[in-house]
């Protein structure tokens, strides 16, 4: 047996092994048993294990739990003056906050994090906080709150010379002030976006992460200029990017973008060309999937365009499709 003085080390020890194994529903009794010892016997250290142990039990799913003891755990690093961990502890938090769908708690640590990590040692992890807090506020439809956060973003990642981060913000944020009807600033930040993308695109040979970024600022850049009553441009962006999408096995991402060509071209009064490939992307959805209804939707149109009723009215017979909409 173990003596006495051993046994807080020995259960931190076995902790961190569960949790490194993936085994955090095991490794959250021993982190709960060593911060009691801890506590117990005056020693030092307890604020750092109860970080530990919140995201034990963040990992399990535990939220409500790995909240309260985070909480505890800013507090005492804290008071120990220990402010890069306090501050790692809340970012841990604030993730925590949102999963519980604790919108402004989880924002106003994001706030905290970006003043604090001001630095310029600091600035990847302070984009990364604010590209977060500007992805929580869009979830929330608070998009041109959200698009400041990434506007923010974006700088702090050019700042610390990261384009491909700095590329995706301003993607997020040409959207972010898309949906907020403010197509202007869309249109504006579409017109940056492009001018780091074709910087990327100057690679010889682009590794995946930045084709699928190109791919997807292009499908953005398409979305903005069809706002703007500009659907011939936004089709010519378009042109090529399923396949580039498909040749990084991102077919989900093709699929949208095929669905979005189909559109363009139906707006473009051109059925004949949307109708075949409408029907081929329906015929790779996966059965109820959320495309699955836009895309029967503009094929039945393409159908009605093409002056083939019988089949348009099958179509949304089948896919329980209101023939009025």
């Amino acid at each position: 047996m173990a003596p006495a003085d051993a046994e807080l080390p020995v259960r931190v020890a076995r902790a961190r092994a569960l949790l490194s194994a993936g085994r955090a529903a095991d490794a959250v009794d021993d982190f709960v048993e060593a911060v009691t010892l801890c506590v117990e016997r005056g020693a030092e250290g307890d604020a750092f294990l109860r970080w530990e142990l919140a995201n034990a039990y963040r990992v399990v799913g535990r939220l409500a739990e790995a909240a309260e003891v985070a909480e505890e755990a800013v507090l005492g690093l804290d008071r120990l003056g220990a402010q890069a961990e306090a501050d790692r502890c809340r970012h841990l938090l604030a993730g925590v906050y949102g999963g519980l769908g604790e919108i402004d708690p989880a924002l106003a640590l994001l706030e905290q994090l970006s003043v604090n990590l001001d630095g310029p040692d600091n600035l990847p992890i302070r984009a990364q906080v604010l590209e977060e807090a500007g992805g929580i506020l869009y979830d929330a439809d608070r998009d041109a709150a959200a698009a400041e956060r990434f506007a923010a973003a974006a700088t702090a990642y050019r700042l610390a010379d990261l384009p491909l981060d700095e590329l995706r913000a301003r993607r997020r944020e040409a959207y972010a002030w898309f949906w907020s009807d403010n197509l202007p600033e869309a249109v504006r930040v579409v017109e940056l976006a492009d001018g780091l993308a074709a910087v990327l695109a100057g690679q010889p040979e682009p590794p995946p992460p930045v084709t699928y970024e190109l791919a997807m600022t292009a499908e953005t850049g398409a979305r903005v200029l069809t706002g703007e009553g500009r659907a011939d441009e936004a089709l010519e962006r378009l042109a090529g990017v399923p396949d580039r999408l498909r040749s990084i096995e991102a077919f989900g991402e093709a699929a949208q973008v095929e669905i979005l060509v189909g559109e363009l071209l139906l707006r473009l009064d051109r059925p004949v060309e949307a109708e075949p490939l409408l029907r081929r992307v329906l015929g790779g959805l996966p059965a109820g999937s959320r495309p699955v209804r836009q895309t029967a939707w503009l094929l039945a149109r393409a159908l009605d365009l093409l002056d083939r009723p019988a089949e348009a009215a099958a179509l949304r017979q089948e896919h329980d499709l209101d023939p009025d909409d």
